[in-house]
């Protein structure tokens, strides 16, 4: 191989492509392993209320099983929704479906009964997520 005059051993070339295909492997490795590194947009939605949770005192178990719950209520209709728990005491609420957009998150927002029952539960924040974008829904003091 030569290059403008200068000559390169077929051993140094050789260490030029496998350089450059470890590089490409790990590169690509690197890139689809951890998808979750990618931006995602996030949008937060604050609440203020006048009322103290009550829910402190709820178990982490009895949060997923309002989840359950909660997800199964919204099956019905959309049965793509998926309702998780999410943190260190299962205190987020997290809906991921295609359906959601922006007037799904402020409807929810402004459904009085269901962010009383998060908030009785002691669930800190809502997440709703469509797989491009999150919406954020924390309840305040």
């Amino acid at each position: 191989m030569k290059l403008q005059g200068v000559s390169v051993s077929p051993f140094v070339t050789g260490i030029l492509i496998m350089a450059f295909v470890i590089f490409a492997i790990s590169w690509g490795f690197w890139k689809y392993q951890y998808p979750y590194k990618e931006n995602v947009p996030v949008k937060f939605i604050g609440i203020t209320t006048s009322s103290l949770p009550t829910g402190k005192r709820v178990l982490p178990e009895q949060r997923r099983t309002f989840a359950l719950e909660f997800e199964q209520k919204f099956k019905d209709k959309f049965p793509e929704v998926s309702v998780t728990t999410t943190g260190d005491l299962h205190t987020s609420l997290l809906m991921k479906s295609k359906i959601i957009n922006e007037q799904f998150a402020l409807q929810m927002k402004d459904s009085a009964e269901a962010i009383h029952d998060f908030r009785d539960m002691g669930f800190k924040r809502l997440i709703m997520y469509d797989g491009k974008t999150a919406w954020v829904i924390k309840f305040k003091n």
